[in-house]
């Protein structure tokens, strides 16, 4: 389970918006995997009305992702390119019978599981859930 802590800044249409500071994602314990923000900068993350425990606008709140969704993520973007390369490259090999064309296809399907993470981050990405599970106040 990975935690950071962030301030509410904004209470739109049942969710709350908080803001991350770069120095809070230091303290988590997935900070070397995930870049959720860049050197220096904050994000945004917004969090469901029924995950706030009662945080109110100004308030500092320690925001929980569990840790099942950022090994799930991070397999789908590292280990899924690799396995789709390798695939296609075997499967060009076998059925052309050449070398050329075994790197040929091995280039289409690293091109196919990119494009593929691309739209399964657009269209799931946003939904990530993360939930408070305490107010600072």
């Amino acid at each position: 389970m990975s935690e950071v802590i962030g301030t509410v800044i904004d209470n739109k249409n049942n969710t709350l918006l908080i803001e991350v500071k770069r120095d809070a994602c230091e303290t988590c314990t997935e900070h070397s995997h995930c870049r959720l923000i860049e050197k220096n900068e904050s994000t945004i993350i917004s969090v469901d009305m029924e995950m706030a425990q009662n945080a109110t606008l100004g308030d500092r709140v320690v925001i929980e992702t569990g840790a099942s969704k950022i090994i799930g993520l991070s397999l789908l973007l590292y280990a899924f390119p690799v396995f789709s390369v390798l695939i296609f490259t075997i499967a060009g090999n076998y059925m052309f019978k050449a070398e050329n064309a075994g790197l040929i296809t091995g280039m289409i399907g690293g091109i196919i599981a990119f494009l593929i993470i691309y739209i399964i981050d657009r269209k799931i990405g946003k939904k990530l859930k993360h939930k408070i599970t305490r107010v600072i106040k």
